[in-house]
């Protein structure tokens, strides 16, 4: 989101390069809860379809977001791509806060 508003080249810049260091820091934090909840025997599986599904939902968004550039300017489209994506973490972030309240009890 900050991307899409950011005026300077520089600012642009180094929010990629934080955007790259969160979306790793990220992948491996997802990748390694995974593994501890999936048994040893389903982790191929799991992870196949994992990468199957985040796949074919990056081409799909691929494929709106240039449908839907052709009648909303580019900013906007990534400024709700962002907005999309802050929301997903609150839910995650949200469900994970449920999660460990009810394994405290």
């Amino acid at each position: 989101m900050g991307i899409s508003v950011s005026n300077h080249f520089a600012a642009a810049f180094m929010l990629y390069i934080l955007l790259s260091f969160a979306g790793g820091t990220g992948n491996a934090c997802l990748d390694t809860l995974v593994m501890q909840e999936t048994p040893s025997a389903m982790q191929p599986f799991v992870f196949g379809l994992l990468s199957a599904v985040g796949n074919t939902l990056l081409g799909l968004s691929m494929l709106f977001a240039g449908w839907l550039l052709e009648g909303v300017e580019p900013r906007m489209v990534g400024f709700a791509g962002g907005a999309g994506f802050a929301i997903v973490a609150l839910l995650l972030a949200g469900y994970a806060g449920v999660r460990s309240k009810k394994k405290r009890t």
